[in-house]
Formats: C-alpha cells, structure tokens, sequence
C-alpha cells in the first residue's frame, strides 16, 4: 500500500546516487540530497495526480546515513572538498565553523565534502538497489570469517 512505512520509496536513494554521480563526477551529499528531494517532490506530484498517497523522502540525516553506508561498502570514496557558497557564485569568507582542538581552538573556513563513484561501485549493481541489505549481508559474513579464523587459532 503506497504511503506506509517500509512501502518501496519511488525514488531509491542508491540508485539516485549512482546515476547523479556517474553523470556529474565528484558531488556534495548536499546536493545529492536536493536532487533526491526534488525527484520525490516530483513524484509525490504524479502520485496525487493518480490518487494515490504521497511518499516522504528521507531526511538529511537519514541520507547521510544512506553516504556512511555506500562509503563502508567501497562504492564511493572522499574526492576534495570545494568552499561552501551562501548562493551559487557567491562565496562568503566570513561563513566559517569553529573547529576545536586539544590544545587551541581554530577558525576555518567552511567546505562541503565532495564524493565520487569507486571502480567497485562502477561495476556494483545489486547494493546500489538496497545498500542496508548489502551492508548487512557484509557483516554477516566479516563475522563468520572472523569465526572460522577464530576456530582455526584455538585448534
């Protein structure tokens, strides 16, 4: 039933993610999450449209939870970092975060992380479609190795 929680999204974030990467290169999250939103608002509207109920698309944090994972499987790696702008074009010197260290707290300026597609996550298919699943499945199985290496040493 569409507009249930755990009902299939209309737009899998994996996928999305991919697709936006594989087109554009190097990417911020911020504006992988845009995009997504974007895609789902224009879903929603077809939706309605058909009568059915609208979907929500994930939070920011849950997003950023999607990136964590996509990272932990090797599909995406760290590409640089750009300057964060207020508006496209316009950089603020002034927009910055503090940064606090052991011994003396610091000024920089603030940057968004850009991420792009690994070798792996160019030739993945399936985790893209369901990255929990994948990393799940990922540690089930580091277990199980561990397991059997554990048996190995005691023996």
């Amino acid at each position: 039933m569409p507009g249930i929680r755990g009902a299939r999204a209309p737009i899998r974030p994996g996928v999305l993610v991919k697709d936006l990467l594989a087109a554009n290169g190097a990417t911020a999250i911020v504006d992988l999450h845009r995009e997504y939103r974007e895609r789902v608002k224009a879903a929603n509207a077809n939706l309605r449209v058909a009568g059915n109920a609208p979907q929500s698309g994930m939070s920011y944090n849950s997003f950023l939870k999607v990136m964590y994972v996509l990272r932990r499987l090797g599909l995406i790696e760290w590409a640089g970092e750009e300057p964060m702008e207020l508006y496209p074009g316009l950089v603020n010197p002034m927009l910055s975060i503090r940064v606090s260290t052991a011994r003396r707290p610091r000024v920089v300026m603030s940057t968004k992380v850009l991420y792009q597609l690994t070798a792996q996550g160019q030739a993945e298919v399936t985790a893209w479609e369901n990255p929990y699943k994948a990393f799940q499945e990922m540690i089930v199985a580091t277990r199980e190795v561990v397991e059997v290496l554990t048996r190995n040493e005691e023996e």
